[in-house]
Formats: C-alpha cells, sequence, structure tokens
C-alpha cells in the first residue's frame, strides 16, 4: 500500500483493480514501472493492441490511395 501527495491510500499492485472488474481480475494494461504509458499484461490487453494497430494501418492505406 503506498499513500498519494495528498495523504490518500492507494494499492500500487498492477495485479489489482477494483472498478469495473472487481478485485480478483487482472488488469488489461498497467502502468510502466519506469516512464510513462501502459502496457498489455493480458491477452485481451494484447488483442485490443493488435486491433488499435490494424486500423492505424488501415486509415494509412487507404489514406495513400487517395
Amino acid at each position: 500500500m503506498s499513500y498519494d501527495s495528498s495523504g490518500s491510500p492507494y494499492n500500487d499492485d498492477p495485479e489489482y483493480t477494483d472498478a469495473p472488474m472487481g478485485p480478483s481480475k487482472k488488469a488489461w494494461f498497467v502502468s510502466n514501472s519506469s516512464g510513462v504509458g501502459l502496457h498489455p499484461q493480458t491477452w485481451q490487453g494484447w488483442a485490443v493492441l493488435a486491433v488499435a494497430v490494424v486500423i492505424v494501418l488501415v486509415i494509412i492505406l487507404l489514406l495513400k490511395r487517395l
């Protein structure tokens, strides 16, 4: 358990999430231990990332055709 700058407690365990999935499920994305941002932790997170990459590639290819 850690505390933020206002003194309120928060759980910094990357495998813990309390909403909306409940405390027993893993979060799809977790914060990086160093630096800024998130990275996928489960297969669902990797699937979301793959779909996002495919969408970006399709948009780029369609724009090149114009």
